[in-house]
C-alpha cells in the first residue's frame, strides 16, 4: 500500500509566509489608525511604538524563513507554532488596543446598533452607529449578484446567531397550523435539536440526497421554508445535488413565498448560488448563512462571528432581518469585526490547504478500507472515520494514541471539535446510535499529512 505524499512543504511555507504577511500588512493599517487618533491616551501610545516594533521583527523572521526554508526542520517543528502563535498573539493585543477607547453604548439614530465616534472634548462622546457596513458591503461581494435580485448580507454574533435570525423572522409568517419547516435529517446538530425541542414550530425532517421529496415539500404552500446543509456534518457526509435541486424549483408553479435556507460553512468561500441559478424564481427567497468561526479568521479561534446572505426578487428583504437583529442581541461585536478575514482569496488559500490535507487523508484510508467499518469525506475539509469498535472507551483510547505519537513525531493534534483552523481537531462522536470520529485537518503541510496518515489505522 502506498503512503507516499507529494511534498509540497516549500509551497506550503510560501503560502504560510504569505498569509502571514497580508496580516502584517492590515495590522500595520490598524497601528497606523490607532496611533493617528487624537485622543489617543499616553498609555495607548506606548503600547501602539511597542507592538509596532514586534511587527517589524515578525515580518523580518517571515521574509527570511522565505529566503532558508528548511523542509525537513520547519515540518517537524511547524511555521504555525513557530510565527503563527506569535502573529495571533499580536493581532489580539492591536485589536483591543485599536477598540479599547470606543464604547459600546446603543446608538441615538438606532436601536439596533452599537458604536461610538472620538470626542469634541475629552470629556464627552457622541453615540453613533458601529461602522459595519463596510464589512458588510465587502462580505456581500463575494457573493455574484443574479440578474433582478436584490442581494444583502448582514453580520452577526455566530452562525447559530444567524440562523435565529432567520427563523425568529419566519415566526411572523407562520400563522397557520398547517403550515410547516421542511429540514435536512443530516442538518447541524444544533439546528436538529432546535426543531426537535421547539414543538411550537411544526417540522418536517427529510433526506437531503432525496431531491424528489425535496420538491414535493417545495410544492406544498404549507411548506414556508427548507433547512439544508450544502455539505453536511456528519458520517455520511452528504452534499446536496444543487444543480438538479435548483433545475426542479425553477418548474414548480407557486404563488406563496418559499424561503430556502442553506447552511454553506463547509462549503467554504467558494459558494456560488449563481454557479446552479441564472434566474430567481418570484416564489423563492435565498438565505444563505454560515459561521465565521471556522475559515474566516486565520485558524486563530479567537473571536466568534456569523453571516447572512439573502437574496429575493423584492427591492429589500421580505424578512423584518435588520429589525430582529438588534432585538434577539445578536449584533457582532466591534472587536470580532476587526478580527475575522474579509479578504476572499486568502480565506480560499485556507480552504483549499485544509481540504486537500482531507482530500490526502481520505485518499491513504481508502487503501485499507477493510479495516474500518465507515470512511467518507465531501469536501469541506472533513474526514469521518468509523472503526470496527463497539464501545466509546475504545475509540477513546485511539484518539489518546493518535495524539500521543503524533506529538512524538513534531505533530500537534487536539482533541476537539470544530474545524477550519490551522492544527488538526480530532473529536468522537455519536449520531442516531453510530459511534465515530470526526477528523478536521489544519493547515499542515504535506509531509506531516503522511506522518499522520499511518497513525490513524485500527
Amino acid at each position: 500500500m502506498k503512503n507516499l505524499i507529494k511534498n509540497n512543504d516549500n509551497i506550503d511555507c510560501y503560502e504560510d509566509c504569505d498569509i502571514a504577511l497580508f496580516r502584517i500588512k492590515l495590522l500595520n493599517n490598524i497601528l497606523k489608525d490607532t496611533c493617528n487618533y487624537p485622543y489617543l491616551s499616553i498609555e495607548n501610545k506606548s503600547i501602539c511604538h511597542m507592538l509596532q516594533s514586534h511587527l517589524n521583527k515578525q515580518k523580518k523572521r517571515i521574509h527570511l524563513l522565505k529566503k532558508k526554508f528548511n523542509s525537513r526542520q520547519n515540518a517537524r517543528y511547524p511555521l504555525r507554532f513557530k510565527i503563527q502563535t506569535q502573529l495571533r498573539r499580536l493581532d489580539k493585543s492591536i485589536i483591543s488596543l485599536y477598540t479599547n477607547q470606543s464604547w459600546q453604548s446603543p446608538s441615538l439614530t438606532s436601536p439596533y446598533n452599537q458604536g461610538i465616534n472620538k470626542p469634541f472634548t475629552q470629556y464627552e462622546y457622541h453615540r453613533m452607529d458601529l461602522d459595519r457596513t463596510r464589512s458588510q458591503q465587502k462580505l456581500n461581494q463575494h457573493h455574484k449578484k443574479l440578474p433582478q435580485t436584490f442581494q444583502e448580507t448582514l453580520l452577526v454574533n455566530s452562525g447559530m446567531g444567524a440562523f435565529t435570525l432567520i427563523i425568529t423572522t419566519l415566526l411572523d409568517h407562520i400563522n397557520q397550523t398547517k403550515n410547516y419547516i421542511s429540514v435536512g435529517k443530516n442538518s447541524y446538530f444544533e439546528i436538529l435539536l432546535f426543531f426537535k425541542e421547539n414543538t411550537f414550530i411544526k417540522s418536517l425532517f427529510i433526506a437531503e440526497n432525496n431531491i424528489n421529496e425535496i420538491i414535493k415539500k417545495a410544492e406544498d404552500s404549507n411548506c414556508i421554508a427548507i433547512n439544508l446543509d450544502v455539505i453536511t456534518n456528519t458520517l455520511h457526509a452528504t452534499t446536496i445535488n444543487l444543480k438538479t435541486l435548483f433545475s426542479n424549483l425553477k418548474k414548480i408553479k407557486r404563488s406563496t413565498p418559499l424561503y430556502l435556507l442553506l447552511d454553506t460553512t463547509l462549503a467554504g468561500p467558494n459558494f456560488q448560488c449563481s454557479d446552479y441559478l441564472k434566474t430567481l424564481p418570484n416564489f423563492l427567497h435565498i438565505m444563505l448563512y454560515k459561521s465565521l468561526q471556522k475559515f474566516d479568521q486565520y485558524g486563530d479561534d479567537k473571536v466568534s462571528g456569523g453571516m447572512l446572505t439573502y437574496i429575493t426578487n423584492k427591492t429589500n428583504s421580505p424578512l423584518a432581518l435588520n429589525k430582529y437583529r438588534g432585538i434577539l442581541g445578536i449584533n457582532i461585536p466591534e472587536i470580532n469585526i476587526h478580527s475575522l478575514c474579509n479578504n476572499k482569496l486568502i480565506t480560499e488559500k485556507r480552504y483549499n490547504r485544509i481540504n486537500r490535507n482531507g482530500e490526502l487523508i481520505f485518499k491513504y484510508l481508502k487503501q485499507y478500507k477493510k479495516e474500518f467499518k465507515k470512511i467518507s469525506f465531501n469536501n469541506g475539509g472533513v474526514v469521518f472515520i468509523q472503526y470496527h469498535y463497539t464501545s466509546k472507551n475504545n475509540y477513546e483510547k485511539k484518539i489518546n494514541s493518535i495524539i500521543k505519537h503524533a506529538f512524538e513525531q513534531g505533530l500537534l493534534i487536539c482533541n476537539s471539535s470544530s474545524f477550519g483552523f490551522n492544527y488538526t481537531h480530532l473529536m468522537y462522536l455519536e449520531y442516531e446510535h453510530e459511534k465515530f470520529i470526526r477528523l478536521a485537518p489544519g493547515m499542515e503541510f504535506s509531509s506531516e499529512i503522511q506522518t499522520l496518515n499511518p497513525l490513524l489505522r485500527p
